[in-house]
């Protein structure tokens, strides 16, 4: 919804929600962190107050008029200085630290997008303001100082932040996902994956501002974890800075064997530096770089990557700009790799011309058994020539989506004519085209006389409901299933639908 309304030239109704109401909230926000700053002053003044007078009374040294406390270890050196006094001296000390600990948890999840809402309500912070948000501005850049060197439990306890939230919600997890994650919970996560109990399997973090700063972090973390096979950062804004360094981590990284990076800006310059790490990595079986405005200049870069890559088995593009010339590459490519079996050019504009290249390189030689060419536009002719790579019955494809691609009854027959002698394909896709009766009378025909074909997609065409019976006819008596919804059928890969 929210990116339908924004295409729509309609922003103020992203959340549902009038520019009143969400003032309304925003103001609501403010109050409430103006409170909280206000009890995290109070409560850094009596810990400072307490840690003063205790470091004085166990160390002799007088820190008074210094800012710059060890919360950390006055913590550590109390719990031993206490042991064994009165229960109010101990409380005393324990309840300022928890206290102080505990409103900067608070703070950080609202101090990050409050200090935004009042630059924007107040147009420029007053002297007051900046006083008030100097310690998460410290402790902000602080975290980025320690975490550029290493990430691990050393630097988040140094912060003072213990990983609770993690212990909790991933301790023991093989399957994590993460959303919306500030940079605090970034750092715990990062700590968790370098510990030696760190069980997760597959980690996904999505709706985060990574970037090149949260790229390092995880790299950093990634390079001492064994146990990660599965990454997924989707909605991250990794560019082509982020997409170096998670490269390079591949290297360090035997465990990591599925990258998926969809919806971010990798462009074809970070697709580059995947190139040296894909020809020298034998790990990485699938990677998925869709929406992440790819060129014909990534694709190249792919293509020379498919040469000398024996171990990727699944790569999808989908919706990126390769367009005919990429694809033309990517065919070169793929008659000189053996290990590829499924390919995603989805939406990629890639025109009759690349979708024949590609249809040769199949004639040729590879091993691609999933093809997704669909909306790309290339009409009944590529049709044809598709039908007669089919009919030759040397593709070994089993799965082919050629939906939203302006297939008329012409090219549909061309199809049919070539699963009659095709002994490989099981699943096909033509739905959102413009096939009319006569074609799905013929593709009825085809399946009453029998075929290898288990599934048919062939909703969102110009069939009448008679047609559509006849179809469905052939479905009631087992021969095959046929989807004459709107929806892609269930047992269709996630990955090729949006």
């Amino acid at each position: 919804k929210k990116y339908r309304l924004a295409a729509a030239g309609k922003p103020d109704q992203v959340d549902g929600s009038s520019p009143e109401e969400r003032s309304w909230r925003h103001s609501r926000n403010l109050e409430r962190c103006e409170a909280l700053l206000e009890r995290h002053d109070i409560a850094l003044q009596e810990l400072h107050r307490l840690a003063d007078e205790q470091c004085v009374d166990s160390s002799g040294v007088d820190s008074e008029g210094s800012d710059d406390v060890n919360f950390g270890s006055v913590l550590n050196s109390q719990k031993d200085s206490t042991e064994g006094e009165s229960p109010e001296a101990e409380s005393g000390v324990f309840h300022a630290l928890k206290a102080y600990q505990s409103f900067m948890k608070r703070g950080e999840r609202l101090l990050s997008p409050a200090k935004e809402r009042r630059q924007d309500a107040d147009g420029e912070s007053s002297g007051t303001d900046k006083t008030e948000t100097t310690s998460c501005d410290t402790l902000l850049s602080s975290q980025k100082s320690a975490t550029n060197a290493t990430v691990g439990q050393a630097a988040i306890i140094s912060l003072g932040v213990h990983s609770g939230w993690w212990k909790k919600d991933v301790l023991g997890q093989t399957a994590v996902t993460a959303h919306e994650l500030d940079s605090r919970k970034l750092l715990e996560l990062s700590a968790e994956l370098t510990s030696a109990s760190c069980a997760i399997q597959q980690l996904e973090i999505g709706w985060t501002d990574l970037e090149e700063d949260g790229c390092v972090y995880l790299a950093e973390a990634l390079k001492k974890n064994t146990t990660v096979e599965n990454i997924s950062l989707h909605h991250c804004d990794v560019n082509a800075e982020g997409a170096a360094v998670l490269a390079a981590a591949l290297d360090y990284c035997p465990s990591v064997n599925v990258l998926r990076l969809n919806w971010n800006n990798v462009g074809s310059l970070g697709v580059t530096h995947f190139v040296p790490i894909l020809k020298r990595n034998n790990q990485v079986a699938s990677l998925e770089l869709c929406w992440n405005n790819i060129d014909a200049q990534g694709a190249d870069s792919l293509a020379a990557a498919l040469t000398g890559n024996c171990s990727l088995t699944s790569l999808d593009l989908s919706n990126n700009y390769i367009g005919p010339q990429g694809a033309c590459r990517l065919a070169e490519g793929l008659t000189q790799n053996s290990s590829l079996t499924k390919l995603g050019l989805k939406g990629n504009g890639i025109g009759g011309e690349g979708a024949r290249a590609i249809a040769r390189a199949i004639r040729r030689k590879t091993n691609l058994q999933h093809l997704n060419l669909s909306y790309n536009g290339f009409g009944d002719g590529t049709a044809s020539v598709l039908a007669s790579v089919l009919l030759e019955d040397r593709s070994g494809l089993t799965e082919l989506d050629l939906s939203g691609n302006d297939i008329e009854t012409p090219g549909a027959r061309q199809l049919a004519l070539g699963l009659k002698a095709n002994k490989t394909l099981t699943h096909l896709n033509l739905a959102e085209n413009s096939i009319d009766d006569a074609g799905g009378i013929e593709f009825a025909g085809l399946l009453r006389g029998g075929c290898y074909l288990s599934s048919l997609v062939i909703s969102g065409n110009q069939l009448s409901h008679g047609v559509a019976g006849l179809l469905q006819d052939v479905e009631w008596q087992g021969r095959v299933i046929v989807s004459l919804c709107e929806q892609p059928m269930e047992n269709w890969d996630d990955e090729w639908t949006v």
